[in-house]
């Protein structure tokens, strides 16, 4: 059965409708006759009272009332004129009812107007002035109540009438004061000040208007009113808009139009209320858009769409949302329900929210599909772009084989189909299509390259050289570079047969060809014959002769290349030719051809001063002769010329190298940009920091320039110098060698007797012996140079060639004698050398105001090394310290010299304890001491206590009290070049005993290898035996002798004279003497540890006065002879063995901790017949850093003065102030 249709009327309700619009209709005509009667009778009742008002007014013109009543009756008639002249005398009366009637007569008088009167403009002025007056002292436009004189009637109409006049803002401000005074008809006021702040211009004030409408909304009222009486209220509900939702509508319609962050919470209350509202639902969003917040756009979006999951414009909304808010990933699951329904449409915008949610391979199985269901060129290539980028060469495959199938490869893509096909292994695939391709005209000339070159690859050779060919006839293709690669083919093939028969064959052209084919292929040797040969017939063009000139450089033939320079220049005034044909005089040691080419240009200097290379090559000349002043001068011509060349940016850093410039540092990290595109300027800035010590960031450059094309022998020479320095002698060594093995061949077969060795080989081979010298050894190397010898131009003029080198290499063998006499030649004639060699002289002469002249001259270019060896010949302790400190901070190990200074200049604060026996004697010292050290002079402070026991000593002493010793010292060095001197005067007393003593000591060194030594004690406790060491005090006087004829080997020879007294009243108690000899040889001597062989042979005597002094002999008692005072002559000869790693209690820590030392020796005594020998340990070690904590302990018995045992152990504890 059918639904039974809904009636919007019951059947009784529309019968009852129907007869009552019957009975008005019967009565509408009776009605009409008596209103038209009604009518007729208030018109003459009007006109009456008219004219009694106006009676009544005349009669008393001076009440306002009267004068007002009579207005009033007047404008109730449509009489504005008469209005208007009896409230003229009331005009300026401030009374708010006259105002009103004012207002009401002007407003009259406008309408009576007939259209287009004059008047009009005018009293329209005044009448929005007149309402502008109200709407002042009403206080309409306030935040607060309007003034209660105006009645809420006028002020609706006062609202009214300002929308007739156009005023929508001042209506909508009246709209307000209603909303704010009639709260019962709040929301029907704010509903009409909202159209009006519209209607207006003013969306946000409409907004809030609206807003504020539906907060004042009845929650209880109905939709239709009465009409719910006919109406089900469920149906009005659906197909009539409620004014509160009504409101609410548009107030987000004007919050979206005036983008009103505002808006974002009022959709916030009204989803509230409407939770499923899709409409308000839909404007929110809209409106969350349009003031950038996407999260809650996003939140609402899926509100949305939840309302309806199936509806396709919400999905699409909730995905674009999405998207928007930067969430990927919640648009990929409603794009997958619209793919799912329609993927044509939605399968790229899911690839991509795949995409950027990170399911790339979500996102191809997307493509994927779409591309394999629908043909779809655009999902091809993007998968193809995906595919790519995530190194699926297999998909990528499939995807251009669909567009291959389809035919809609572009050219792009055809290059990238031949690309996937080889990298998947299957090249012959890829030339079947690029041969497909090729048969249908499609192959662009980029491809067809890649046909000849992947035939090339796959060995067919022929048919590679083949497609070459053809490629020489394509019209817009390089010809030379066709022909260079088929030459190339056949050449590979050993058809150079047919490689030349692809020339023209004519007589004249054949050399020409075959010269051009030469200069394509780079057979500079057959350019140059071609060429020789076609100059025989016709005169060599600009561009032949060009190339002609290019061969001779390439293959190295000075000669030809000055000739042509001068030919072009002749000719062409071609001043490239000049500067190639220099260069190359250089790059082949040449001066005499350089110095003629440079004579030519400077004969005419004019083509040439804006030549950046002219300046350059000038600037190589300088340097070569040891100018890097004038070289400078011309490397900054050509610098303001071209301030980025990489050349002149090198030539500066060698000059600047070269002077020691103070600009140096800067002008390094200035061309550190530019030195990638360069080994050259690599090579110059990693030369430039190894010349200012810092090894660290040459290193870095070298290994930079070792990156970069093969590095040549000299460039692997000057990475090992720089390792070297810095403290890698291995890897040093290693780069030596592989410089040596890439310069041996050619150096060998240069030494035939049968060959010539020109300038050129026999620098190289200089070069060679230089750097090989360390490697082969001194009688190689001096075999070697003895062959050379002969041929070498020692007093040639050009600083960097043979005479040179032959000073460096003397200096390298040690042939000092030679190279002082080959430098006094070379500096008496004036011959440019460099000044390191003067220095060289200086320091083997001893000439030490000359080396002084030298350093203190800061504008002589001098390596940071050298000065540093100048300094320390001088003996300049701090200035070689601060040259050793500053190298070693950047980068050269210097560690050595800096231990080595700090030795010799001591700073440092000490405190020990000792135990020591001697014979029967029992000491124990207790010293603390200061030492501090300069340029030449130093001073050492020391305190101490000695405690002595004497129970053990046999016989034992009367009336001795010497129990305790306390000493106080001051010490003075100085040091000289060759000399130093230490002074030290202390004061000893005990309760015994009180007693001055003095020490000086002198060494002087005759030669670096010989020195001799003075030293004189005065009032020095004996050690002689117990005995001695309490009763007796020693006055010594000395001389040695050290001879160190190799730094294993050093002899050393000793002898002593020493004058013993009583302490008590220092009366003599004798004599004695001490020989010694001995010679010290290391075994092993490395950078750490030191193993060392030592023979020695001593010989002592000591001769008694005769009678001892009574204050002695009352001690000793009366049975002692003197004799038994001292010791016994002796003699030892032994041999000993020292293995050490550094010397604990050192000025200076020498290695690092920990150090140790230990001393074994033995030997035979005579005249005893008695074995001797001694034995003793030192260890050290670093506690909390610049410090060092040491152990020792010894044993000794025979090796000594005497006979007995004695045994010492310390603990010392010092600190080091120096570096």
């Amino acid at each position: 059965m059918d639904k039974p249709r809904e009636a919007l009327l019951p059947p009784w309700a529309f019968r009852l409708l129907v007869l009552g619009l019957v009975l008005v209709l019967i009565g509408f005509q009776p009605a009409r006759h008596l209103l038209s009667q009604a009518s007729m009778n208030a018109e003459n009742d009007r006109h009456a009272a008219l004219l009694l008002a106006k009676a009544r007014l005349d009669a008393a013109p001076q009440r306002r009332d009267l004068r007002l009543a009579l207005a009033r009756l007047q404008l109730e008639a449509q009489q504005p004129g008469a209005a208007g002249e009896t409230l003229a005398p009331l005009e300026g009366d401030t009374d708010p009812e006259i105002q009103w009637w004012l207002l009401e007569q002007r407003w009259q008088a406008i309408n009576a107007l007939e259209p287009g009167d004059p008047h009009d403009a005018t009293l329209r002025r005044q009448l929005v002035e007149r309402f502008y007056d109200i709407h002042g002292w009403a206080g309409i436009d306030g935040p607060g109540e309007t003034d209660p004189r105006l009645s809420i009637e006028r002020l609706t109409l006062m609202a009214h009438r300002w929308l007739s006049l156009e005023h929508p803002w001042e209506a909508a401000e009246c709209f307000e004061a209603l909303a704010r005074r009639d709260q019962d008809r709040r929301f029907h006021w704010l509903r009409e000040a909202g159209r009006s702040w519209m209607q207006a211009g003013s969306p946000i004030r409409a907004s809030s208007a609206w807003h504020r409408a539906w907060l004042a909304r009845d929650m209880g009222a109905s939709v239709l009113g009465w009409l719910d009486l006919v109406i089900p209220p469920a149906q009005a509900a659906d197909e009539i808009e409620s004014p509160d939702r009504q409101v609410a509508r548009q107030s987000l319609e004007a919050a979206f139009q005036s983008d009103s962050q505002q808006g974002i919470n009022y959709a916030r209350q009204y989803l509230d209320v409407y939770p499923n509202d899709a409409e308000l639902l839909d404007l929110a969003i809209r409106l969350a858009l349009a003031v950038n917040d996407v999260d809650q756009a996003l939140s609402w979006a899926t509100r949305l769409q939840a309302l309806d999951e199936d509806d396709p414009e919400r999905l699409e909304r909730l995905a674009a949302v999405a998207l928007a808010a930067g969430k990927p990933e919640l648009s990929v699951a409603p794009l997958q329900r619209l793919n799912a329904t329609d993927p044509v449409t939605y399968a790229h915008q899911l690839a991509n929210a795949q995409r950027w949610s990170g399911d790339t391979p979500g996102a191809m199985a997307t493509l994927e599909a779409l591309a394999t269901s629908h043909p779809d060129a655009a999902a091809d290539r993007q998968l193809v772009t995906m595919a790519l980028a995530g190194y699926d060469r297999v998909r990528a495959r499939a995807a251009l084989e669909r567009l291959n199938a389809r035919d809609e490869l572009t050219a792009v893509e055809r290059g990238q189909f031949v690309d996937v096909l080889n990298d998947l292994g299957d090249p012959d695939a890829a030339i079947a299509h690029l041969r497909r391709w090729n048969r249908q005209g499609r192959l662009s000339l980029l491809l067809k390259v890649r046909l000849a070159t992947l035939l090339e690859q796959t060995g067919a050779l022929a048919d590679a050289e083949a497609q070459w060919a053809a490629l020489r006839q394509a019209p817009s293709f390089d010809h030379d570079e066709a022909a260079r690669q088929q030459g190339r083919l056949l050449r590979r093939q050993w058809q150079l047969s047919d490689a030349l028969a692809v020339l023209p064959a004519d007589s004249p052209s054949t050399w020409q060809q075959r010269a051009e084919l030469g200069w394509s292929a780079g057979h500079a040797k057959e350019v140059i014959e071609s060429y020789r040969q076609l100059a025989t017939r016709q005169a060599l063009s600009r561009q032949e002769s060009l190339r002609l000139l290019h061969a001779a450089v390439i293959d190295g033939d000075a000669v030809l290349v000055e000739t042509l320079a001068i030919q072009r220049w002749q000719r062409f005034r071609d001043t490239d030719a000049i500067l190639v044909g220099f260069h190359t005089a250089q790059e082949q040691q040449r001066p005499d051809i350089a110095r003629r080419l440079l004579t030519l240009a400077r004969q005419d200097p004019e083509p040439f001063a804006d030549s950046p290379a002219y300046w350059g090559l000038v600037a190589a000349s300088e340097l070569k002769n040891l100018n890097p002043r004038d070289a400078l001068t011309a490397i900054r011509k050509g610098l303001r010329l071209a301030p980025a060349d990489p050349s002149l940016r090198a030539g500066e850093i060698y000059a600047l190298t070269m002077l020691q410039h103070r600009e140096l540092p800067q002008r390094l990290a200035e061309a550190a940009p530019l030195a990638s595109t360069s080994q050259q300027l690599t090579l110059a800035v990693a030369g430039g920091y190894q010349s200012i010590g810092d090894t660290r960031r040459a290193r870095l450059w070298y290994r930079r320039s070792a990156d970069g094309p093969a590095p040549g022998a000299e460039v692997l020479m000057d990475i090992a110098e720089a390792f070297d320095q810095s403290g890698h002698p291995g890897v040093a060594l290693g780069l030596r060698r592989r410089a040596v093995a890439l310069l041996a061949p050619r150096l060998a077969s240069q030494l035939d007797p049968l060959r010539r060795l020109d300038n050129a080989n026999l620098g190289r081979q200089l070069e060679g012996l230089i750097w090989s010298a360390p490697q082969i050894g001194t009688e190689p190397a001096a075999d070697w140079y003895q062959s050379l010898a002969t041929r070498l131009p020692l007093l040639d003029t050009d600083a960097t060639t043979s005479g040179v080198r032959t000073l460096d290499l003397l200096a390298l063998l040690g042939w000092q004698a030679r190279y002082r006499y080959l430098w006094l030649q070379r500096h008496h004639l004036g011959l440019p050398t460099p000044s390191y060699h003067r220095l060289n002289v200086a320091i083997a002469q001893l000439d030490h105001a000359a080396i002084g002249q030298m350093l203190d001259d800061p504008n002589l270019p001098l390596a940071p090394s050298d000065r540093l060896a100048g300094a320390l010949t001088l003996e300049r302790r701090g200035d070689a310290m601060q040259h050793a400190l500053l190298s070693h901070g950047r980068g050269t190990d210097q560690r050595r010299e800096i231990v080595s200074l700090a030795s010799k200049v001591p700073q440092r604060a000490r405190i020990g304890h000792r135990y020591q026996e001697i014979g029967e004697l029992s000491l124990e010292h207790t010293q603390a001491a200061f030492e501090l050290t300069g340029e030449r002079w130093g001073a050492e402070l020391a305190v101490g206590r000695i405690s002595l026991d004497e129970d053990d000593v046999s016989p034992p002493l009367s009336g001795h009290d010497l129990d305790e010793e306390r000493r106080v010292a001051l010490s003075t060095t100085h040091r000289g070049i060759r000399s130093s001197t230490r002074l030290s005067v202390g004061s000893r007393d005990s309760d015994a005993e009180n007693h001055l003593e003095a020490e000086l000591s002198h060494r002087y060194h005759l030669t670096s290898h010989l020195s001799t030594r003075f030293k004189a004690d005065w009032q020095q406790p004996s050690t002689a035996n117990d005995r001695l060491r309490l009763l007796a005090t020693e006055n010594r006087l000395g001389i040695g002798l050290d001879w160190t004829p190799t730094r294993r080997d050093r002899l050393s020879l000793d002898a002593r004279h020493t004058r013993y007294h009583e302490r008590f009243d220092e009366d003599g108690l004798g004599s004695g003497r001490y020989f010694e000899s001995s010679w010290e040889h290391a075994l092993l001597q490395g950078e750490t540890r030191r193993l060392g062989l030592r023979l020695f042979a001593t010989h002592e005597s000591q001769d008694p006065d005769g009678r001892l002094p009574s204050v002695v002999a009352d001690r000793l008692g009366p049975d002692i002879d003197p004799d038994a005072l001292f010791n016994d002559d002796a003699s030892v000869l032994g041999l000993g063995l020292s293995l050490s790693r550094g010397a604990p209690g050192a000025a200076y820590p020498q290695v690092a901790s920990p150090r140790w030392q230990l001393d074994v020796s033995g030997g035979h005594r005579w005249p005893s017949g008695e074995l001797a020998g001694s034995a003793s340990l030192m260890v050290g070690t670093r506690v909390f850093g610049s410090d060092e904590l040491s152990l020792e302990a010894g044993i000794d018995r025979g090796t000594g003065a005497d006979e007995s045992t004695r045994l010492n152990a310390s603990l010392n504890y010092q600190y080091f102030f120096g570096p």
